[in-house]
């Protein structure tokens, strides 16, 4: 997400405002289910 949007790297195809959206919206889903596999592998049920 920071080198899509990044001019220096992308030049004029950075991310739009939609897909920056999406693609944040993306990582905080994958973030929070890493961390509850995580989390449901350390803690003993």
């Amino acid at each position: 997400m920071l080198i899509g949007n990044n001019r220096a790297v992308m030049g004029e195809r950075t991310n739009g405002r939609v897909m920056n959206v999406m693609g944040w919206g993306m990582t905080a889903i994958m973030t929070i289910g890493a961390t509850a596999l995580i989390v449901m592998t350390l803690v003993p049920h």
